[in-house]
Protein backbone atom coordinates (compact mmCIF):
# COMPACT_ATOMS: atom_id res chain seq x y z
CA UNK A 1 0.00 0.00 0.00
CA UNK A 2 2.83 2.33 0.74
CA UNK A 3 4.16 1.34 -2.47
CA UNK A 4 1.18 2.41 -4.50
CA UNK A 5 0.78 5.69 -2.46
CA UNK A 6 4.42 6.61 -3.40
CA UNK A 7 4.12 5.83 -7.16
CA UNK A 8 0.79 8.11 -6.92
CA UNK A 9 2.01 10.91 -5.42
CA UNK A 10 5.71 10.38 -7.80
CA UNK A 11 3.22 10.28 -10.85
CA UNK A 12 0.60 13.64 -9.55
CA UNK A 13 3.74 15.49 -8.83
CA UNK A 14 5.23 14.80 -12.54
CA UNK A 15 2.11 15.83 -14.05
CA UNK A 16 1.82 19.17 -12.12
CA UNK A 17 5.34 20.01 -12.79
CA UNK A 18 4.51 19.80 -17.00
CA UNK A 19 4.74 23.23 -18.34
CA UNK A 20 1.50 23.94 -19.29
CA UNK A 21 1.21 24.37 -23.17
CA UNK A 22 -0.38 27.53 -24.70
CA UNK A 23 -3.26 27.84 -26.92
CA UNK A 24 -5.13 30.33 -29.02
CA UNK A 25 -8.40 31.97 -28.52
CA UNK A 26 -10.17 28.63 -29.19
CA UNK A 27 -8.11 26.38 -26.70
CA UNK A 28 -6.15 25.04 -30.12
CA UNK A 29 -2.80 24.43 -29.20
CA UNK A 30 -0.71 27.60 -30.61
CA UNK A 31 2.41 26.48 -32.41
CA UNK A 32 5.52 28.02 -31.40
CA UNK A 33 7.56 30.32 -33.87
CA UNK A 34 10.97 28.71 -35.09
CA UNK A 35 14.18 29.97 -33.46
CA UNK A 36 15.44 30.73 -36.65
CA UNK A 37 13.02 32.78 -37.87
CA UNK A 38 14.71 35.22 -40.61
CA UNK A 39 13.03 38.62 -39.44
CA UNK A 40 11.79 39.47 -36.11
CA UNK A 41 8.53 41.81 -35.55
CA UNK A 42 8.94 45.16 -34.78
CA UNK A 43 5.91 44.46 -32.09
CA UNK A 44 5.71 41.36 -30.10
CA UNK A 45 3.75 38.41 -31.45
CA UNK A 46 0.02 38.94 -30.07
CA UNK A 47 -0.70 34.64 -30.43
CA UNK A 48 -3.79 35.15 -32.42
CA UNK A 49 -6.70 32.81 -32.33
CA UNK A 50 -10.37 32.57 -33.82
CA UNK A 51 -12.08 35.33 -33.39
CA UNK A 52 -16.08 36.26 -33.24
CA UNK A 53 -18.10 35.21 -36.43
CA UNK A 54 -19.78 38.42 -35.75
CA UNK A 55 -17.36 41.08 -36.93
CA UNK A 56 -16.86 39.00 -39.79
CA UNK A 57 -20.38 39.67 -40.33
CA UNK A 58 -20.20 43.07 -39.69
CA UNK A 59 -17.93 43.59 -42.10
CA UNK A 60 -19.34 41.91 -45.21
CA UNK A 61 -22.94 43.71 -44.30
CA UNK A 62 -20.73 47.28 -44.81
CA UNK A 63 -19.51 45.81 -47.75
CA UNK A 64 -22.70 44.79 -48.93
CA UNK A 65 -24.48 47.86 -47.98
CA UNK A 66 -21.79 50.02 -50.07
CA UNK A 67 -21.93 47.18 -52.76
CA UNK A 68 -25.79 48.04 -53.13
CA UNK A 69 -25.03 52.18 -53.09
CA UNK A 70 -26.57 52.27 -49.58
CA UNK A 71 -23.80 54.66 -48.33
CA UNK A 72 -26.28 55.46 -45.17
CA UNK A 73 -26.10 51.59 -43.94
CA UNK A 74 -22.14 51.44 -44.57
CA UNK A 75 -22.01 54.25 -42.20
CA UNK A 76 -23.77 52.55 -40.15
CA UNK A 77 -20.85 49.74 -39.65
CA UNK A 78 -18.25 52.74 -38.81
CA UNK A 79 -16.79 54.03 -35.40
CA UNK A 80 -16.83 57.69 -34.85
CA UNK A 81 -13.20 57.92 -35.89
CA UNK A 82 -11.85 55.25 -38.75
CA UNK A 83 -8.07 55.02 -40.22
CA UNK A 84 -8.31 54.29 -43.84
CA UNK A 85 -5.30 52.96 -46.24
CA UNK A 86 -6.06 52.16 -49.83
CA UNK A 87 -3.58 52.29 -52.83
CA UNK A 88 -1.62 55.71 -52.42
CA UNK A 89 -4.21 56.73 -49.72
CA UNK A 90 -4.30 56.94 -46.03
CA UNK A 91 -6.42 59.19 -43.79
CA UNK A 92 -8.13 59.57 -40.30
CA UNK A 93 -11.65 60.39 -40.66
CA UNK A 94 -14.18 61.76 -38.43
CA UNK A 95 -17.64 60.07 -39.09
CA UNK A 96 -18.94 63.41 -40.66
CA UNK A 97 -15.86 62.73 -43.75
CA UNK A 98 -16.52 59.35 -43.99
CA UNK A 99 -19.83 59.69 -46.17
CA UNK A 100 -18.45 62.04 -48.85
CA UNK A 101 -15.28 59.87 -48.56
CA UNK A 102 -17.79 56.70 -49.42
CA UNK A 103 -19.82 58.92 -51.81
CA UNK A 104 -16.55 59.50 -54.00
CA UNK A 105 -15.53 55.71 -53.79
CA UNK A 106 -18.91 54.51 -55.67
CA UNK A 107 -18.92 58.14 -58.12
CA UNK A 108 -17.46 56.76 -61.01
CA UNK A 109 -19.75 53.17 -60.64
CA UNK A 110 -22.53 53.05 -62.54
CA UNK A 111 -22.86 49.21 -61.12
CA UNK A 112 -20.49 47.33 -58.74
CA UNK A 113 -20.55 43.60 -57.55
CA UNK A 114 -18.10 41.60 -54.90
CA UNK A 115 -18.12 37.67 -55.21
CA UNK A 116 -16.54 36.75 -51.62
CA UNK A 117 -14.12 34.28 -51.73
CA UNK A 118 -13.52 33.85 -48.16
CA UNK A 119 -13.58 35.59 -44.46
CA UNK A 120 -11.11 35.08 -41.30
CA UNK A 121 -11.91 36.70 -38.00
CA UNK A 122 -9.15 36.77 -35.61
CA UNK A 123 -8.34 37.99 -32.09
CA UNK A 124 -5.12 38.55 -30.06
CA UNK A 125 -4.87 36.45 -26.83
CA UNK A 126 -5.12 39.37 -24.56
CA UNK A 127 -8.16 40.16 -26.51
CA UNK A 128 -7.26 43.74 -27.11
CA UNK A 129 -7.01 43.26 -30.58
CA UNK A 130 -9.64 42.16 -33.31
CA UNK A 131 -9.34 41.79 -37.35
CA UNK A 132 -11.72 40.36 -39.88
CA UNK A 133 -10.16 39.65 -43.79
CA UNK A 134 -11.97 39.01 -46.26
CA UNK A 135 -11.11 38.42 -49.83
CA UNK A 136 -13.22 38.86 -53.08
CA UNK A 137 -13.77 39.56 -56.41
CA UNK A 138 -15.19 43.42 -57.50
CA UNK A 139 -16.67 43.58 -60.47
CA UNK A 140 -18.26 46.90 -61.96
CA UNK A 141 -19.28 48.41 -65.03
CA UNK A 142 -18.13 52.48 -64.89
CA UNK A 143 -20.28 55.49 -66.13
CA UNK A 144 -18.74 55.17 -69.54
CA UNK A 145 -19.91 51.43 -69.76
CA UNK A 146 -16.74 49.75 -69.68
CA UNK A 147 -16.65 46.56 -67.41
CA UNK A 148 -13.53 45.68 -65.41
CA UNK A 149 -12.81 43.75 -61.88
CA UNK A 150 -9.97 43.50 -59.52
CA UNK A 151 -9.23 40.70 -56.70
CA UNK A 152 -9.28 42.67 -53.49
CA UNK A 153 -7.88 41.98 -49.68
CA UNK A 154 -9.37 44.22 -47.07
CA UNK A 155 -8.76 43.91 -43.38
CA UNK A 156 -10.81 45.83 -40.94
CA UNK A 157 -9.99 46.49 -37.28
CA UNK A 158 -13.20 46.28 -35.07
CA UNK A 159 -13.55 47.88 -31.57
CA UNK A 160 -16.93 47.68 -29.58
CA UNK A 161 -18.34 45.91 -32.19
CA UNK A 162 -17.47 48.88 -34.94
CA UNK A 163 -14.96 49.56 -37.61
CA UNK A 164 -12.10 51.58 -36.78
CA UNK A 165 -9.85 50.65 -39.06
CA UNK A 166 -10.00 49.72 -43.05
CA UNK A 167 -7.19 48.49 -45.34
CA UNK A 168 -7.26 47.57 -48.70
CA UNK A 169 -5.49 45.98 -50.93
CA UNK A 170 -5.98 45.33 -55.14
CA UNK A 171 -4.66 43.18 -57.63
CA UNK A 172 -5.44 43.91 -61.15
CA UNK A 173 -6.03 41.60 -63.97
CA UNK A 174 -3.57 41.51 -66.98
CA UNK A 175 -5.13 43.47 -69.95
CA UNK A 176 -6.38 40.76 -72.19
CA UNK A 177 -4.31 40.33 -75.12
CA UNK A 178 -5.37 41.32 -78.67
Amino acid sequence: MKKLFIYVALLLFAVACKPKATTDASGTPAAAAPSDMPYTPDRPWKNWGVGDPQNSATVMKMLKAWEKKDVAQALSYFADSTEMAFDNYRAKLSHDSMKPFLDRTLADYKTVSVKMDDWESVVSEDKKDAWVTVWYKQTWVDNKGVTDSLDVTDEARLKDGKIDAFVEYTMHYPKAKK
